[in-house]
């Protein structure tokens, strides 16, 4: 006979309060780092363009950025007040496995190449990891 978990007020509670914790940690940079992006075409494309090269004016040349080069543990969004929070490891396996076709971001003085990502393709490339890592 299967056994099922049974929800508690109790269970609940602890559920709740340790997502409240890792938020606020999060929040405060308790033991993780956390980029802050904003895309201004979010609102009319739904799109999320995710850099990974751009041309530095220094050198002359593009160079890897980005997503290529982060070192935070996640990026949050900022999409007109709505906060996406999302761990690197998600976002690169969306961008390597989902993104779209490479998009150009002409703006001088620092064009910078990317893919486009929709936040529910990000969602369920999270899915993916969750159900891999749990498998």
């Amino acid at each position: 006979m299967a056994v099922t978990k049974v929800s508690t007020f109790k269970t609940d509670l602890i559920f709740g309060q340790d997502s409240e914790n890792r938020l606020v940690n999060l929040i405060e940079g308790k033991g993780f780092s956390v980029e802050v992006k904003r895309d201004a075409q979010w609102l009319r494309t739904g799109n999320l363009f995710i850099e990974f090269e751009c041309f530095y004016q220094a050198t002359g040349h593009w160079g890897p950025s980005g997503i290529a080069t982060t070192q935070a543990d996640f990026w949050a969004f900022d999409l007109e007040g709505l906060w996406f929070i999302v761990p690197i490891e998600t976002l690169r396996y969306a961008f390597d496995s989902l993104g779209a076709p490479t998009a150009a971001n002409k703006l001088e003085p620092n064009p910078s190449t990317g893919k486009l990502l929709t936040i529910n393709g990000i969602v369920s490339a999270h899915k993916i990891l969750q159900k891999d890592k749990n498998d």
